[in-house]
C-alpha cells in the first residue's frame, strides 16, 4: 500500500496566490503468495516482485487519485483517475500487464468525460516491458559525497 498527498503554493499576486493539491492511493496484492515487495530506503520505492513460483507470480494492482487545479483566479480543472489491473511477473526482469483505467475531467464548468464518449474516458492497457534494473541494490547513487572535480559527476 502506498499513498501520497501533494500541495503546491504558487507565489503569484496577479493570480491570487493559488494553491493546487492532489493525492493518490495504490495497492498491490501477490495472488500467488510471492510476498510483499521489499522497500528500498535508498531509492524510496518498492523493488520488483520476488519470483519464487516456477510459472511466475501474479499480482493484482489498484490506484485511485485526484488532482485539483482550481484555486483563486486559476481554473485548471479537476481530474479523477482510477486504475485496476494485473501483472504477471515471469521473471524478475520480464512482466506482462493488463489493466483498465477510467478518468473524469471537469474544467470550466464542463464535464469533459461526457465529451470523450458516452461511457466516459476509459480503456484497457496492455504492456510487456523488460525491467532493466540491477538485481542487487537498485540505487545508482553512491553512499558517500562525491568529489565534484574528481569524477566529473554529481551522483
Amino acid at each position: 500500500m502506498l499513498a501520497e498527498v501533494v500541495q503546491a503554493r504558487v507565489s503569484s499576486p496577479s493570480l491570487g496566490h493559488p494553491t493546487f493539491s492532489g493525492w493518490y492511493i495504490e495497492g498491490a496484492w501477490a495472488v500467488t503468495g510471492g510476498g510483499p515487495r521489499p522497500y528500498d530506503r535508498h531509492v524510496n520505492y518498492a523493488r520488483r516482485m520476488p519470483v519464487a513460483q516456477r510459472h511466475g507470480e501474479v499480482e493484482l494492482v489498484a490506484r485511485v487519485g485526484r488532482v485539483d487545479l482550481d484555486d483563486a483566479l486559476v481554473a485548471g480543472g479537476t481530474l479523477e483517475k482510477r486504475y485496476f489491473g494485473a501483472n504477471w511477473w515471469a521473471t524478475r526482469r520480464w512482466k506482462a500487464s493488463l489493466g483498465y483505467g477510467n478518468a473524469d475531467l471537469e474544467r470550466f464548468g464542463l464535464d469533459a468525460t461526457r465529451r470523450c464518449c458516452s461511457r466516459g474516458c476509459s480503456g484497457f492497457t496492455e504492456r510487456v516491458p523488460f525491467v532493466f534494473w540491477r538485481l542487487g541494490a537498485e540505487s545508482n547513487r553512491c553512499t558517500r559525497l562525491c568529489r565534484p572535480l574528481h569524477h566529473h559527476s554529481a551522483t
